[in-house]
């Protein structure tokens, strides 16, 4: 998606929503991870949220490549399975840690796009205004015309949308009281 954002919009600026990416990661490294590593990891992902400065953030990114210098063997240790050859003949692997590495891989390949807030104060770190504004009000309307096709449905989000861009969704109505 991040590569057709870029090519549609080139030179947009593309903060990813730290709720999101902590959730993932804290999903795959449980609440109570079991390896030193993942216990870590599961600390700095906590501090993600804190990181307001640019100061906060060198401190918390130091920390981070201290603990990714620890870890790194560890981390791409592989296990490698007898029983099950690839269709070339070599036996076929799999990460002896594979949700320590899915959670470190997903939070460093979101490090381009999470911290972009903090360079331009306009931008929020988290996506709930989108969610819960603008993204609740398309699939409410979308689920009120349950029947449309791929085409209408379109249509109907572009409507919402252009409304949306010209304030129309944005005020409230008023009430007189005597």
């Amino acid at each position: 998606m991040l590569k057709a954002i870029k090519q549609r919009f080139p030179g947009l600026i593309v903060q990813r929503c730290q709720f999101h990416v902590m959730q993932y990661c804290l999903a795959k490294l449980t609440q109570k991870p079991e390896s030193q590593a993942a216990i870590e990891l599961r600390e700095l992902v906590l501090e993600i949220s804190s990181i307001k400065s640019k100061e906060r953030f060198f401190t918390w990114m130091t920390a981070y490549k201290y603990w990714y210098q620890t870890n790194i063997s560890f981390l791409k240790e592989k296990t490698y399975q007898d029983y099950n050859l690839t269709p070339t003949g070599r036996k076929s692997w799999h990460y002896t840690h594979g949700k320590l590495h899915a959670a470190h891989s997903h939070l460093q390949n979101s490090f381009q796009n999470l911290f972009q807030y903090i360079k331009y104060p306009q931008i929020p770190n988290t996506s709930n205004r989108i969610e819960g504004g603008i993204n609740a009000r398309i699939q409410r309307h979308i689920d009120f015309h349950r029947g449309t096709n791929l085409f209408q449905r379109r249509q109907i989000i572009a409507m919402l949308l252009k409304q949306t861009q010209c304030g129309k969704l944005h005020k409230k109505p008023t009430r007189n009281f005597t």
